[in-house]
C-alpha cells in the first residue's frame, strides 16, 4: 500500500471520528502546527461523500457516515445533498462513462467545500474542547486532593493543639479556665493557729460563684516545687493540686491557686502547703483554717 494510500485512509478516519489514539493525536498535533492540514480533511470529506453518494462504502463505513451525519442539522442537509448527487449520478451514467468521475462531482462539491471544511473544523474543535476538558479535570481532581490531604493535616494538627491545651490547664496552677460568664471570688488566706470556727475567716459562697481563688500567704521560699491540699478537720481530703513550680514568693504576696466551688464543703476546712525539697522529700510548710458558708 503507498503513502499517498495510508495517508487518505488516515485522514478518512480522522473525518469519521475513528482514528486508533496514536494516530489521532499525531493529527491533532499535526493540525494544531499546519494549517494545510484542514485543506487535505475537506478534500478527505469532500472524497467521503463522493463515494458514499455513488454507493462505493462499505458496510461499516457508510454506517458510521450516517450515524455522524444524521447526529445534526448541517450533516443531514449534506446526506440529503449526496443522495441526491446519488440519483443524479444515476441518471447521467452514461455522461459519467466518458467523463471522469471527478469532473462531473466537483462543480457540485465546490458548493459545499466551504460548508464542509466548517463541518470538519468542528469536529477539530471539539475533540480540542475535549482534550482541553480532559486537563481540567486531572487538575482539578489533583487539586481535590490536595485540599483534602490539608484538611487531613490541618484536622490532625487541631487535634494536637487542643491536646496541648488541656494538657496546660491541668497543669497550671490555678486549674481549668472558667468559662466567660464564671464568678471568681479571691480569698487572702494567712498561716496561724486559729482552728476553731469561730475565729477563721468566713468565705460566703452562693450558687452564681462557680470558681474561687485562693492566696495562701506564705515566708518560706527555696522548695523546688509546692503543693496546695485542700481537707477537712477529720482529714478528709478534698481537693489536691499538681506540682507548682513558681518564682521565689515574694514578700506581701501568696501562691494563687483556683479551684471549682463546688469542692467546698459547709464548716470548716484546712488549707495545707507543702514543698519539696532538693532531696525529693515532702514537707508541710503552713496550714490556713477558713469557714465555708454557703447562701442560695
Amino acid at each position: 500500500m503507498s503513502l499517498a494510500e495510508d495517508r487518505r485512509k488516515a485522514l478518512r478516519r480522522y473525518v469519521l471520528g475513528t482514528s486508533p489514539g496514536a494516530e489521532q493525536e499525531a493529527l491533532d498535533g499535526e493540525l494544531a502546527q499546519d494549517g494545510g492540514l484542514l485543506d487535505e480533511l475537506e478534500v478527505a470529506e469532500i472524497d467521503l461523500l463522493d463515494a458514499y453518494a455513488c454507493g462505493e462504502l462499505q458496510a461499516a463505513e457508510r454506517g458510521q457516515v450516517e450515524e455522524i451525519y444524521l447526529a445534526t442539522p448541517s450533516g443531514r442537509r449534506r446526506l440529503a445533498f449526496a443522495r441526491a448527487l446519488q440519483r443524479r449520478a444515476t441518471v447521467e451514467k452514461a455522461h459519467r462513462l466518458a467523463v471522469p468521475r471527478w469532473a462531473g462531482l466537483a462543480a457540485m462539491w465546490a458548493l459545499v467545500a466551504i460548508g464542509g471544511g466548517a463541518l470538519v473544523w468542528q469536529n477539530v474543535s471539539l475533540r480540542g474542547d475535549i482534550g482541553r476538558l480532559r486537563t481540567m479535570q486531572e487538575e482539578l481532581t489533583v487539586r481535590g486532593k490536595t485540599l483534602a490531604r490539608d484538611a487531613v493535616e490541618n484536622q490532625a494538627e487541631i487535634a494536637q493543639l487542643r491536646a496541648e491545651l488541656e494538657s496546660v490547664v491541668r497543669e497550671s496552677p490555678l486549674g481549668a479556665l472558667p468559662a466567660a460568664a464564671a464568678t471568681i471570688v479571691r480569698m487572702v488566706l494567712r498561716p496561724g493557729l486559729v482552728r476553731d470556727a469561730e475565729g477563721a475567716p468566713s468565705l460566703v459562697l452562693t450558687e452564681k460563684i462557680t470558681w474561687v481563688e485562693l492566696e495562701l500567704m506564705s515566708a518560706a521560699d527555696g522548695y523546688q516545687s509546692y503543693t496546695v491540699s485542700l481537707e477537712t478537720p477529720e482529714g478528709e481530703s478534698l481537693w489536691r493540686s499538681n506540682p507548682i513550680v513558681p518564682p521565689a514568693l515574694e514578700r506581701g504576696r501568696g501562691l494563687v491557686v483556683r479551684l471549682p466551688a463546688a469542692t467546698f464543703k459547709g464548716g470548716t476546712l484546712i488549707a495545707i502547703l507543702s514543698g519539696r525539697t532538693s532531696s525529693g522529700s515532702e514537707e508541710q510548710v503552713a496550714d490556713y483554717t477558713l469557714r465555708v458558708l454557703r447562701r442560695g
